[in-house]
């Protein structure tokens, strides 16, 4: 089954994202775009890993006035990406960087990709689960406030077995059946066009070198 069927019903087999993930791989080291494929001998199939660390600079207090927390702005340190983009996030008043590592894993139950992520302070604490809801931008806030639970969760990675946070996948078919809807004659790679979608709600923002990469790879 190709990613384009896969698409269809919002759904990706096995197979068809080992594909993919590799494609995102090789096309990654060839742009120096930081992805990389990571295999266990106890896990069949490969995850993708992405690793930035971000500046920490808090805003100015008219900026931040009447916020429970000032904002800060991150800026991504990457340095071979096509543009550093800008991400907001309420986790202190204070100077700081964080260290943030995603992986995109495989779900058989789902049958689509789920992302996991950590983030850490200079210091080497690992932000907490309320620290992340409230580093979530503000576009994505509302859903957060109402139902944090469902968004984003603290589960064990199932391939590490260490605590992550994770975007819950429930959504992820729907969110994917429509997307191929809305874009019948698209032949871009799934896991680019879900993570593009979802990515930023973490502050994970691809480069537009990325809308290149097709459904072949």
């Amino acid at each position: 089954m190709n990613s384009q069927a896969a698409m269809g019903n919002g759904t990706l087999n096995a197979d068809e994202f080992n594909k993919l993930a590799e494609s995102i791989a090789v096309f990654s080291g060839e742009h120096r775009l930081g992805w990389q494929i990571q295999k266990s001998s106890h896990f069949e199939t490969p995850w993708l890993v992405f690793k930035q660390v971000v500046n920490v600079q808090p805003k100015s207090q008219k900026e931040a006035h009447g916020a429970e927390e000032s904002e800060l702005e991150l800026k991504e340190e990457a340095s071979d990406c096509d543009e550093n983009e800008q991400v907001t996030l309420g986790v202190g008043g204070h100077d700081d960087t964080i260290a943030m590592e995603y992986h995109v894993v495989y779900s058989e139950s789902y049958q689509v990709p789920v992302l996991y992520f950590n983030a850490f302070h200079s210091n080497g604490k690992l932000l907490s689960l309320e620290e992340i809801w409230n580093s979530v931008p503000g576009p994505f806030q509302e859903r957060v406030r109402l139902d944090g639970w469902s968004t984003i969760t603290q589960q064990e990675h199932p391939i590490l077995g260490r605590p992550f946070f994770q975007l819950h996948p429930c959504h992820t078919a729907d969110l994917m059946k429509q997307t191929q809807a809305m874009n019948t004659h698209s032949k871009s790679n799934y896991i680019i066009t879900w993570l593009s979608s979802v990515g930023p709600v973490v502050g994970l923002n691809l480069p537009l070198v990325f809308a290149t990469l097709s459904d072949k790879g």
